[in-house]
């Protein structure tokens, strides 16, 4: 008996030495964790960032935080988010204690219950951050009850919302009867098809600064707002009654772009007159619609948008007697215009060239060129020469040209004559032509500076997206350029690919010293 003690015993040791041992392996492994993981993070560069700036870092690189779920529920894994959090220990502790990288989330609803278990967690990880929700839809959605009570569980951090082709439903079920909307300042609403008639609605409107209303087409479409603290307003195929009736209760709008708008209702609409609206950004085509009702004493921006067809008298007349109408005094006028071999040239129209269209001080052309045919592009810009008896737009400081085509010497000719000769008289360096036909074009001295232009740019944009060395200027055509470059026009020369145009120059031509001094033997070549 003693010796089967005895052996019981030493077996009881031995279980409780390996027992230590197997403590004091898994603290050592535990150990040898933790010190791999140092040496990782004294190799990594990334990682001796301070915590601050690694977090500011992995934000900026989360673009897009979308929430989804696929028939396996394992989509969500692919969140930028989520794929940071999985790089090592000390990113998933960043990602999870930095809750900005959570206020931001785009929902695609599919399937409910794994869908709201994911919504749920996500938001909880944003912690107290207003929050930035975007709904993305079709119009095949189920019921999904616990989804929508989950997103209104945080309705008093909701800043911003994006509705985008999501049924009214939905939209109805959301918002109303919320307990306080006092934090949100955006509404964004895209629509694939027109809404039914607007439900009853319940609780406390909501007041957004900035309202997008895109494609939605319903008459009573708005009535879930209120606009005393709307600055900043975008629609599309809005009703006329409620634009003006928009407008109307906006009290500190700034700013407003009018895309498309539908014809009102059958009674009369009523003048409105809004008196803090600064920056108006309307299309052509539509401007007859709204612009006769509206008079805007505040404006000093007028942003105009047209596709060649459209700029008729009738419009320009409209457009003209809204300015005489509201008394504004417009500080800028900016055109844009597109043209192609389709539409009528805008130097052509009524429009461009009528005496009362408004100076525009901002002009920006896409023109199409078909089969390369420069011809158009060569029309346009002889109407904009500086050099004509009657320029056209004297107050015009900033042009931007894009071309769909390749430049020729005879096109960048009439690009410098955009600008004023006595810009190249101004410098240290003698006048140089633009072309080698030219004689003279020296501007005489009690000719006024009638435009100066501050910043010019052309892009190529040819189909086949490849640059060709023929798009370069000339010897004497870049010499000038950089006489108006020197003058403190800002210009900006993009050919086709993205190359800078002034700078492949340099690489063929040199400096600009050796450019001239080439010039300067080239026309003592020609003299002999």
């Amino acid at each position: 008996m003693d010796s089967l003690f005895t052996t019981d015993s030493k077996l009881n040791k031995l279980w409780q030495d390996l027992a230590e041992v197997d403590e004091e392996i898994s603290n050592l492994y535990e150990k040898r964790k933790d010190v791999q993981r140092e040496i990782n993070r004294r190799l990594s560069l990334i990682n001796r960032l301070p915590f601050e700036v690694l977090s500011r870092i992995l934000t900026l690189s989360t673009e897009s935080n979308r929430v989804s779920a696929s028939p396996d529920n394992e989509c969500y894994k692919w969140c930028a988010v989520l794929l940071l959090g999985a790089v090592c220990r000390e990113w998933r502790e960043i990602t999870l204690a930095t809750h900005h990288l959570w206020s931001t989330v785009t929902i695609r609803p599919y399937y409910e219950d794994a869908l709201t278990n994911i919504t749920n967690e996500w938001l909880q990880r944003s912690g107290a951050l207003p929050l930035s929700i975007t709904i993305i839809g079709s119009y095949s959605f189920g019921d999904f009850d616990t989804l929508l009570e989950t997103l209104r569980s945080h309705s008093i951090r909701w800043k911003s919302l994006t509705f985008n082709y999501v049924p009214e439903d939905i939209f109805y079920r959301l918002l109303d009867n919320l307990e306080d909307t006092r934090l949100i300042e955006t509404i964004r609403i895209l629509g694939k098809k027109s809404w039914g008639k607007m439900r009853p609605f319940m609780g406390e409107p909501i007041r957004p600064k900035t309202f997008h209303w895109l494609r939605c087409s319903n008459e009573t479409g708005t009535a879930y707002f209120k606009w005393d603290n709307l600055t900043h307003l975008v629609v599309e195929d809005i009703h006329i009654d409620n634009l003006t009736d928009i407008l109307r209760q906006a009290i500190k709008i700034q700013h407003c772009v009018v895309k498309s708008s539908r014809e009102g209702k059958e009674h009369q609409l009523v003048p409105t007159v809004n008196m803090s609206l600064m920056h108006l950004d309307i299309e052509f085509w539509n401007l007859t619609n709204f612009l006769p009702f509206l008079t805007l004493p505040s404006l000093q921006i007028l942003e105009c948008r047209d596709w060649g067809f459209c700029m008729n008298r009738v419009y320009v007349d409209v457009l003209v007697d809204f300015i005489d109408r509201s008394q504004a005094t417009l500080r800028d006028v900016i055109c844009h215009l597109k043209v192609d071999n389709c539409a009528r040239l805008p130097v052509s129209s009524p429009g461009l060239c009528n005496r009362r269209f408004p100076n525009i001080t901002h002009l920006n052309l896409s023109v199409q060129i078909p089969n390369d045919d420069t011809a158009m592009l060569i029309k346009i810009l002889e109407r904009l020469a500086y050099d004509r008896g009657e320029i056209a737009h004297p107050s015009l400081r900033v042009i931007e040209l894009t071309a769909d085509g390749y430049m020729t010497p005879t096109v960048w000719s009439h690009f410098i004559n955009l600008f004023p000769q006595i810009l190249a008289e101004q410098t240290h360096h003698e006048r140089l032509p633009t072309n080698p036909s030219d004689t003279d074009l020296t501007i005489s001295s009690d000719s006024p500076l009638r435009r100066r232009l501050s910043k010019a740019c052309m892009a190529l944009n040819h189909w086949s997206k490849t640059f060709d060395e023929r798009d370069v200027m000339e010897l004497h055509q870049y010499l000038r350029l950089l006489d108006i470059q020197k003058s403190g026009v800002e210009l900006e020369l993009i050919g086709n690919g993205g190359i800078d145009l002034l700078q492949f120059a340099k690489k063929i031509y040199g400096s600009e010293l050796e450019a001239r001094q080439q010039y300067q033997q080239k026309m003592t070549e020609d003299g002999l």
